[in-house]
């Protein structure tokens, strides 16, 4: 017996309790399946099927918060498809949601549910969202988990930082699809985006150049402002004058030497 199996059986029934009966009827099964004791099975089924019914509200109600509050477009477009036990008990039955793992695993099987459901032509945009989404939740995380860097002889992106580059206005596209607004009119545009983490749960975005964005892909501790504007081909106070602005915005840090 494993306490982890029977965690994952009471995850699965409270995610989808029009599984009670078939529980119910065949604890044997389950037992093996999930690795306990057919007692552990009839424990779990002793609850009863109201009970469960009651208690997997709670948790659904909870689990899809928890992902509103970090995929709100994601999940709005799952639940033009499903609704929202379905998605519960397809998508989030053993995620752990609270932590930074857990909601990523979420977040790639929800993000391939929506783009699988959307229409072709909008795929390129929905898989944008997603990745968008994605990458504000990871580079929230990342911030959190920082590590200091030492010996860098020049510019480096501060912890958490993300420059991403997209085939629309994402950042648009992804408040309108939250809000359940139409947003196919804002059309395909390549958009270069910096996503810095503010501290408090803050992610903020950052519309840039696509010569900035070139830049920045060089900011990895390795070369000196002099070294950045042989590699781009500008002069070094032009890439000086670049950094002292992404330094104000808490993007990139000088050398730490």
């Amino acid at each position: 017996m494993t306490a982890a199996g029977v965690q994952d059986l009471l995850a699965r029934l409270m995610a989808d309790p029009s599984l009670y009966p078939e529980v119910h009827a065949a604890p044997e099964s389950f037992a093996a399946h999930y690795g306990i004791t057919v007692a552990d099975v009839e424990r779990l089924c002793a609850v009863g099927g109201q009970g469960l019914l009651v208690s997997s509200a709670v948790a659904r109600r909870n689990k899809l918060a928890l992902v509103e509050g970090v995929l709100p477009a994601t999940l709005a477009l799952c639940r033009t498809a499903l609704d929202d036990a379905a998605l519960c008990g397809r998508f989030l039955a053993t995620s752990r949601l609270t932590t930074p793992e857990g909601m990523a695993e979420a977040g790639m099987r929800l993000g391939a549910f929506a783009v699988r459901q959307a229409p072709d032509t909008d795929r390129p945009a929905i898989g944008d969202v997603v990745r968008y989404e994605t990458l504000r939740h990871d580079a929230m995380w990342r911030f959190r988990e920082r590590r200091p860097q030492f010996g860098a002889v020049g510019p480096t992106l501060r912890p958490g930082v993300v420059v991403a580059t997209f085939g629309c206005p994402v950042a648009a596209v992804q408040r309108r699809i939250a809000d359940g607004a139409p947003w196919r009119d804002l059309g395909e545009r390549r958009t270069h985006l910096v996503l810095a983490p503010a501290g408090g749960g803050r992610v903020l975005v950052h519309r840039i150049p696509e010569g900035l964005r070139s830049l920045l892909d060089l900011c990895d501790g390795s070369r000196s402002p002099a070294e950045l504007a042989e590699a781009r081909g500008l002069s070094t106070e032009a890439v000086e004058r670049a950094l002292s602005s992404t330094h104000d915005m808490a993007i990139t840090r000088p050398s730490s030497r």
